[in-house]
Parts: structure tokens; sequence; C-alpha cells
């Protein structure tokens, strides 16, 4: 009885209800939410990343492709992507792919929740779930001049940073464009077995490389030789058949 009255003459704030509730719906919400990749292999999504928890007056429906946003990390799931608030009744999904131009084999190395990072709609289904990036798209211009680049021509370019997997480095084009970032995988950097990039480089170095792949605004080189049985699949024979 002592605590009824007490209740009714100090009514539990709403804030707190409120995140009581919500904290109740996000443990629900953790244990039901589904880390299958959909069969179309569109990214895969928490339900988090379009709860309506949160109330807003900016919906994701009203969202445009392309548009560039800021936004805070809610949460980062490795292998999967993180979760970025950007202000919409919808958190959004940045896929681990979309993360960095080059390969993040460790996202907490790049992201942490708490932290403010600009990102741009990839898309937006028609379930209202919100698919970002944090790549800059409008810089797919700056990869014209390594398309066309022959496989075997050393570029020059500077080591930028180091990870587990690979390295990134800042590429000349081969006109004197750029430079531009792009990534190493640690299996291009030397031939043999690497541990670790930072036991044959550091962040300044001058190195050689040469293109291996331009994909979107993602670039990746390589500093090895390239082999003699890459050089006969890149043969043209088309006139053999």
């Amino acid at each position: 009885l002592s605590l009824l009255v007490a209740q009714v003459l100090w009514p539990v704030p709403s804030f707190v209800r409120l995140d009581a509730h919500r904290s109740g719906r996000r443990g629900r919400s953790a244990q039901r939410s589904g880390m299958a990749g959909l069969a179309d292999g569109s990214p895969i999504f928490s339900e988090e990343a379009w709860s309506d928890d949160m109330p807003s007056e900016l919906k994701v429906q009203d969202l445009e492709e392309g548009q560039e946003l800021s936004g805070i990390v809610v949460r980062v799931v490795e292998e999967l992507g993180c979760f970025v608030d950007v202000g919409a009744d919808k958190q959004g999904l940045v896929h681990a792919t979309q993360v960095a131009r080059g390969y993040t084999p460790i996202l907490s190395e790049v992201v942490q929740p708490g932290q403010m990072v600009q990102v741009w709609v990839k898309t937006v289904s028609p379930e209202g779930r919100l698919d970002l990036t944090m790549v800059d798209e409008s810089q797919d211009e700056n990869m014209a001049p390594f398309k066309e680049v022959d496989k075997d021509l050393w570029l020059d370019a500077q080591i930028s940073g180091l990870h587990n997997g690979g390295a990134f480095a800042m590429v000349q084009g081969p006109n004197g464009e750029g430079p531009v970032e792009a990534h190493i995988p640690i299996s291009q950097i030397q031939d043999g077995f690497l541990e670790h990039p930072a036991d044959v480089l550091e962040p300044g170095q001058s190195v050689r490389v040469r293109v291996v792949k331009v994909e979107g605004a993602r670039l990746s080189v390589s500093m090895r030789k390239l082999s003699a049985r890459l050089r006969a699949e890149d043969q043209d024979v088309s006139s053999l058949l």
C-alpha cells in the first residue's frame, strides 16, 4: 500500500518509463534479430535497422539516393557493418564493404560507437530499410585515369596507413593525376607469406604499385610483379574462338 501511495504522490517520470520500455524492446529485438542473408544478395540487416523506437520528423522514406547526411555510429557488428543514427525515424546500416574504399577486416579499427561520420544514402527499400555508405561515390570520376591502365604499368605511391589485412596508399595516376587512395591487400605486398604489413612497410614510405582492379570508388593495387599466368589470362583470345 505504501508503494502504491508513493507512486501516486511521486509518479515515475515519463522518460524513465519510456527508457525501460525501449530497453525491454531492444532485448526482445536482439533475441529475434536475424543474421541470415536476403535471397537477392542484398546486405544483411538487423531488426534495429528499421525499428521505429525513436520518433522523428525525418522519415527514412523521405531520403533520396545519394543524399549526404551526418550521423552517429550506434553499434558496430564485425563482418556485418555499423548501424548509424542519422536523425531519421529508423537507423541505417553501413555494410562492412561500404565503411571504406579498401578492405576493412576489423571494423572497430575504423569506426566506434559514438563516432560522428559522414554517410550517403545508397538505397531505401520499400520496407523502409536504410542502406548507407561511408564511401563518397562522387569521387568515382577520380578513378577514370586508372580504369584503362595496363596491369603491368608501375605507378608511384606513398603508404598512408596499415592494418592487419593490408595497406592503404596514395597513388599517382599515369599522367600525374591524383593522388587517390588505394588498397594493397596483404597478399599483394610481396611474394610469399607476410605476417603483418608493418613488417615491411611504414606510413610515408614510397613504393611502386600496379593497378589490379577499379570498382566504383575503390582502387585495388599490387606491389607484386604480374605473373606469367596472369599475363596469359589477359591475352585477347577472341580471334581463336
